[in-house]
Parts: C-alpha cells; structure tokens; sequence
C-alpha cells in the first residue's frame, strides 16, 4: 500500500501545520462563544506518523534498544513482558525538528499577535512530552521573551486535557501549538466547532518562514467524485481548496515582493465570504449547518453554481478597484477640493468611457445605500450622473479632522452600508467630513448600482486593538446601564422595580414574519402581557424629532423607556421584548439588567417582597431568513398594501394602510437586512448565557408555526433552580443532538478509508458476507437480526465501523454483546461443571419494509 503523499511531504520538509478556520457570519458555529479564530499548529513530524508497529502472536519480551554511532554501550529497556497476544508499537521525535517546531510557532503568534499555548501530556510522558516542554521553553526565554512582551502577548505551556477543557471555555483568539497526533484529532474539532470541516484552511510553515505547503484541511471527496463520474450533480464546498491555492500565491506574493498578486489573493478570499455572507449562495454542507433537518433543495448550489458565483464576485471586487483607480483617489485624506476635482475629472472620463448601452457588468449588483443628492457642480451628461452623499455620524458637524475611533467607525459604516443622515442641500466646496461616498447611475432614474469609496483614512493617532475596543464596549455599556438604573430606579423607587420572571427577546430579518408570529409565541409560553415592540417605543415627539434631525436616539433613553415598558406590565406572566438588543452594547446592557434582576433577588430574599423578585428567565429568539427571501416577501407586502389603498381610493370604502417605504424600495430593503446581519453576530454572543431558539422562517406561515412550537415545546428547565439547571444543562437536549450527526458520520467514514483502510475493509466484508445475506432474506419484514459469535467482534472499534456503514445506508442497527456461560466439560476428580463465557454477538437492523398486496383468486 502506498504510504500518504501529504505525510512524506510533510516529513520531508519537517515544518509546523498551522490550520486556521475561514469564520463566515452566515454559517451558525456549534460553539457560538468562539467569536475569534483558533489557529492550531499541529507538528508534522515523527511520533505516531512515522511509528514502526508489531502484532504480538506469542508470550515474550518486548525491548526497546539504542545503539549509539560513536561505540558507547547501548542503552536497553525491557518495555513489557508478554503473557499472550498483543500489540506494540514504536515512535520517535528529533531535537531539531522540535525546535524547528518552535521557532515556527513562536514566529506565527508574533505575526498575527496572539498568545500561543503549547498543549503535552508530560505529567505521563515524562521525557517524550517533557523535551517538547523544555526545548519550548528554552528557546522562548532566549529568543523570543523579549519580542512576545513588546507584541503584550504571552506563552503558556498546559496539559492537553486541562487545554481541550479550556478552548472549548474560551471566546478563541490564540495560537494552539500541538503534538503529531494531538493536533490531527483537535483541529477537526476545531473546525466543526467553527461551523464545518469546509471551513478551514491548512498551511505548513518551515522553521525558515519561507518554504510552504498549503492544502484543504478536510479529507479526500470519493463519494463526491464517483456521483461527478456518474453524471449525478455534485454539492462540493471548494472553499478550502480555494484558500490553500490563495495562502500558497500569498506566500510566493511575499518572497517576490509582488503586491499584485497578494492583493489578488485577498480579493479572492473576499469573495469567497462575500458569496456566502453576503448573496446567501452556499453549498450543501453549509447549508446543512444553517438549515439542520428543515435543508431543502433550494437552500444550496451546485459545486459549478457556486464557483460561478464566487468568480462573478471576483470580477466586481477587481472592477471597483479599478473605478477607484480610475476616479483617482490616493490613500491621503480626502479634501473638499479634492474631492471636487475627482468628481469633475471621473465624470469626464466617465462620460467619454460609457454610455447608456454600455454599463459595465460590475456596476449591475444592487447598492445598499439611497440616492441622496443630485450633483448639480459637475459636467455630467444625464444619462452618466454621479451623486454625493456625506457621512456624518460619528463625525459631527465639526471642521477639525475626526479622531482614530471616529475614522474606524465611518469606515466600518461605508463598508456596511449604513447611513444615518441623509443630507438633501449638499454643496460640494463646503463639504467638512474626511469621507465621501461616489456613485454611478446608468440614467436618471435607474437604482444605484455601486458603491465607491475612498480608501482608509490616515490619522495621526494608531487604531485601537480589537481587544481594546471590546473592553471600552463593556465600559460604555456600563456607565449607559448604571445611569438609566439609576433614572428608573429613582423615578419608581427600589422596592417596586419588579420586572417579569421571563423575558422573550425576539429579534430577526426583516420579512421573516415576526409581527405574524408574535401570537402565536406568546400562546406557546402563556403570556399575556401586550408585547413591547422596540419601534413603538421611539414614537414619541422629542425622538421623532431627533430621529428626524438625523441623530441617533441614544442608547440610554432607550434602554430607560424599554424599562418603563417592562415594569408597566404584570411580572408574574412574562413578556416579550420585539428589537433590542441591536447593537453590542446593547447586548452587554441586556447581560447587565441579569445581573441586576438577581442583585434585587437577593436583596429581598427572606423579606415580605421575596416573592415579587422571582429568578429572571432570558431566552433569545431568532427569526431567520435568507436575504433574498427577506426581498421578496418585503416587496410582496408593498405591492399588496399598494393595491389596497388603491381599491380604497377607488371605492370609497375601507381604511387606508400606511405604505412604507421599506415596503418598495429594494435598495432600502437590502440595507435594511444588512444591518439585521450585523446585528445578528452580537445576539450569537448571547448564546452561551442564555436559551438561545434560532427558528428557520423561510417556509409557509403554517411551517414555521410548527417549528415554533416544536421549539417552544421543552419547558422543565425554565422552571428549574438555577443550580439544578447548571448541573444538567450540559446534557444535550434530544430534539437538537442530531442536527450535525450525518455531517459527523461522513467525516468518520472517510477517516476510516484515510488512515485505517484495513481495519475498515474488513468491516465492509462482514457487512456483506453477514448482515446483507440475512437483511435480504428478511426484506420484506424490514427487520432482521445477526446473530454470531466471530472473535472479530471482540474490536469495538471495528463494531463502531461496522454500525456507521450500515447507518450511512440507511439501516437502523442496534448491537448487543451477551457474555453466557457454557459448560465445556466435567472435572474427573470433583465431579465440577467446568464453564466457559463465551460472547454471543446480536446485530438487530431495522429498515423500511416492502408490503406485498396478494392477489384476491376468483374461480
């Protein structure tokens, strides 16, 4: 048998497998808390990899012996001593390969400036595990001590239990250095844990930094490519194999000092995200993740459907490059006066370039901004027209230059999409933010068809670290929290702040029906209270008048009317909460007003109040739909109200219905949704805290009803202690234990034909020669039962392979091992019974049966 070409070459080059998941918003991750990567560093050398390996068939003794070159004597160890059959095997590591294993490492967490963890068992393997340890922490202290202080990150040597227990615990943001082994078994974890197997990308570093292997981390795709050699359609996820071909250009881009073709290698990846995250298009195994068991056949592409639209993606993105090139705008900040001179040589250029008839492909995807101005300053023929629009949240009407943190939070909003001020009398010359947005329109009243944007604006002052955002987030969110507690708290007094035991908070896309819904989730749990939608409570004259002045309504006023709301119910029925929380800080508000509802419990317990502060129940709700879904059904609902209030008109009778803009404007429509997809990853992080009920809105209303309920249908815990409640919880819930399961057995079975095809072919033979001959005879019962006493089966690992094949074909198998004792013959001298246990195997396979309907005879 050939040896693995991925192992040789990974020996041969003797470097580190640094795998990294591709983190897409729109694919769910079994653990939500991991909101930052997790690169994993698996040491592609030696160990179980390159062991020797020795089937015992008799007693004796097993030795491990080293005969040093230079002549000294030979060191021997008696390893174990034979009584019957057994098994052993042998493995080995380098020095040098262990501190090349290092240096890799150690480099890798100072370029991406994060903490490495080395993971060994040497509390066992004292001296096998424990030189990994020695020579990791040798060669920090001396090189790379210094460094890691300056980056404020830091190395930590931890066992590989007490760091598996810790990852999974963690929010991710860290280098996993691993063993051989270790890091072949964690990094599927890893990267199922992320969202799939797809989703991770899988790179081998050398000591030097400079050669590289990169490759897709999942396995080999046979079933996949026999369904392709068939004719049959194929859903193959190619992301990963288009990353290894990015990482591996990437590197070659550095050494040759190319940024072209760097910039490539992002602009590549960037579509690939962008199709899942943003057009919704994914293959079947994504859309397995985000559908569950509700996947149906228009939730996915084709392999070639897919590639289809990562390379449309790829051509806008290097398009629109090529706009901001040809406007001419330079990474300095941008000026009034420049950006007047911009405006006037593009659409020069613009107008020579196209006409009406010959609108670059690139300018056709749909924009989530409006049109905001006319620009009246520039020689623009009418059917090439550009528009303005300022951007000045977050900026101000102040002439000075914005500070870092205003800058970033202009950026990420042009990136989004998201505008809070429409501006109707701009006048170029005047215009004092830093940043201007640029459109092109095909005609004066065609859609906008794309965005440009002026790249990152500099700054004296250095942006702040992720981790450094996330600390002054929970700060804000704190001094926001304490000071509207504070307002209610004195407005209504300490003792009659009793807000409900439960609280639903129900979120989701736009068009995913939450309004219709509402009913019947309020039926579900039996609450009673009206429910406290978050857009009725900004109606009022000082926040319309705020909102419509273009300013944000703060999130203290509305954290204090949303508890007004609260407390104006009855506590002792629940309520439901539609639209909060949007934004992060409104997230760590929510956590905050727990913590506070059991401040309050505990002040009044043992009182006379004690029970008006009841346990707080939080769960979050989730109404979810694709964006397309969310488009159609918007504009479904704009066409009937229009057709309504049109029959209204025209006879006289009825009442009219308020028509939305948002009901017809798709480019309105879409950023709305965009920021619903924002939004959506701060309600993830609620996940762990709280029951989290994410319900797939995209059926019938009928459909969806019953979801609901089926979701809604497992109650006891809500009514548990919350001690009880935390030592069972772990214990996964037997509606929800399936969802990855076919997922999961796929990777098994393909693992077992990788890396023990043996083992694995041999139970395909007992399948075929034991089981389908008895199936087949049994057919049309649908129910048959083995029965066997083969010694084979004394390996539950090849009875665990044994069941998954035959569950991947459909059968339902159930395994029983009975020990009996058998007399075997009788004591001459004492007359005894001489038993012997013997092991009786059962398979009891269930399928589905074939009825014969027999044929009535007539004479």
């Amino acid at each position: 048998m050939w040896k693995s070409p991925n192992g040789t070459i990974r020996n041969i080059l003797n470097g580190v497998v640094f795998r990294e998941p591709i983190l897409m918003n729109n694919v769910p991750r079994i653990i939500p808390n991991w909101n930052k990567p997790i690169i994993i560093g698996r040491h592609a050398f030696g160990d179980q990899y390159k062991a020797t390996e020795m089937l015992i068939d008799r007693p004796g003794k097993l030795k491990l012996i080293f005969e040093p070159d230079d002549g000294s004597n030979q060191q021997n160890e008696l390893v174990f001593e034979y009584s019957s059959p057994g098994v052993a095997m042998s493995m080995y590591n380098t020095d040098e390969s262990i501190r090349g294993f290092a240096h890799s490492s150690f480099q890798m967490a100072l370029k991406l400036e994060l903490p490495l963890f080395l993971s060994t068992k040497n509390t066992i393997l004292k001296k096998y595990d424990g030189r990994f340890k020695d020579i990791f922490q040798e060669i920090f202290d001396k090189d790379y001590k210094d460094k890691f202080e300056a980056k404020k990150i830091s190395y930590e040597h931890r066992l590989i239990d007490d760091m598996v227990a810790q990852a999974i615990k963690s929010s991710g943001g860290f280098v996993w250095a691993t063993k051989n082994y270790d890091g072949d078994v964690q990094s599927d974890i890893l990267a199922q844990g992320f969202g799939s197997l797809g989703l991770m990308t899988s790179v081998l570093v050398t000591a030097d930094g400079k050669t590289m292997e990169a490759e897709a981390a999942h396995g080999t795709v046979t079933r996949h490519f026999r369904q392709y050699q068939q004719g049959k359609e194929t859903s193959t996820n190619p992301i990963a194999s288009i990353f290894a071909w990015t990482r591996g250009l990437a590197q070659r881009a550095r050494l040759d000092d190319n940024h072209g073709l760097l910039k490539f290698t992002q602009d590549l990846e960037k579509a690939c995200t962008e199709t899942v995250d943003v057009e919704s298009k994914m293959t079947k195994d994504l859309a397995l993740a985000l559908h569950g068991n509700n996947l149906k056949r228009e939730h996915y592409v084709t392999t070639d459907e897919f590639l289809n639209h990562v390379s449309n993606n790829l051509k806008r993105i290097r398009n629109i490059i090529s706009l901001k090139e040809m406007l001419g705008f330079s990474s300095s900040v941008l000026k009034p006066s420049h950006l007047t001179s911009h405006v006037r040589n593009a659409s020069s250029n613009m107008s020579r370039s196209f006409s009406s008839r010959t609108i670059p492909s690139f300018l056709n995807s749909p924009s989530v901004l409006s049109v905001l101005k006319q620009t009246n300053k520039t020689s623009i023929s009418q059917q090439n027209k550009f528009f303005i629009s300022t951007l000045r949240h977050s900026i101000g009407n102040s002439s000075t230059r914005p500070t870092a943190d205003k800058c970033k939070n202009v950026k990420s909003l042009v990136e989004s999409g998201r505008v809070y001020q429409r501006s109707s009398n701009v006048d170029i010359p005047k215009i004092r933010p830093n940043l201007a947005v640029v459109r092109y329109l095909p005609t004066a009243t065609a859609r906008v068809n794309e965005i440009v944007t002026s790249p990152a604006l500099t700054t004296e002052e250095p942006p702040l670290s992720e981790e450094t955002q996330r600390i002054s987030e929970i700060k804000n969110a704190k001094l926001i929290f304490n000071q509207a507690w504070k307002n209610i708290e004195d407005e209504y007094g300490r003792e009659n702040l009793c807000l409900p035991r439960e609280i639903i908070w129900l979120m989701g896309a736009p068009g995913s029906g939450k309004g219709t819904h509402t009913d019947l989730i309020l039926k579900a749990r039996g609450i009673t209270n009206p429910p406290i939608c978050m857009s009725a409570l900004l109606t009022s004259p000082d926040f319309q008048e705020q909102i419509n002045k273009g300013k944000m309504i703060s999130d203290g006023k509305v954290l204090e009317n949303l508890l007004r709301a609260l407390l104006n119910g009855d506590p002792t029925v629940g309520c439901l909460v539609d639209g909060f929380p949007r934004t992060d800080i409104q997230v760590e508000c929510l956590k905050l007003l727990y913590d506070k509802m059991h401040e309050l419990r505990r002040e009044f317990w043992g009182t006379p109040l004690q029970d008006k502060f009841p346990r707080p129940t939080f769960r979050i709700c989730v109404l979810y739909v694709d964006e397309e879904v969310s488009v159609s059904r918007q504009l479904q609902r704009g066409r009937q109200i229009r057709e309504h209030n049109a029959t209204v008109r025209r006879t006289g009778q009825g009442e009219f219905i308020e028509e939305r803009v948002t009901d017809y404007d798709e480019l309105l429509i879409r950023a709305r949704y965009q920021i619903f997809r924002e939004h959506f990853g701060a309600l993830m992080k609620l996940g762990k805290l709280f029951p989290f009920h994410l319900i797939n809105a995209i059926g019938s209303i009928e459909e969806v009803m019953k979801l609901i309920v089926k979701e809604f249908e497992y109650q006891s815990s809500l009514e548990l202690d919350h001690k009880t409640h935390d030592a069972i919880s772990h214990i996964p819930i037997a509606t929800k234990i399936g969802i990855h399961a076919r997922q999961d057995l796929i990777s098994r079975l393909e693992h077992y034909q990788d890396i023990e095809p043996e083992l694995f072919m041999r139970a395909i033979e007992f399948v075929d020669n034991n089981v389908i001959p008895t199936v087949q005879r049994h057919a049309i019962s649908g129910q048959a039962l083995i029965r066997t006493t083969s010694h084979e089966l004394e390996n539950q690992h090849l009875v665990d392979m044994i069941m998954d094949v035959l569950s991947e074909r459909g059968y339902h198998v159930m395994f029983d091992d009975r020990v009996r004792e058998t007399p075997v013959r009788v004591n001459p001298d004492t007359w005894e019974i001489i038993l012997e246990k013997r092991h009786n195997y059962m398979f009891s396979v269930r399928f589905p049966k074939h009825i014969i309907q027999p044929l009535e005879q007539k004479f």
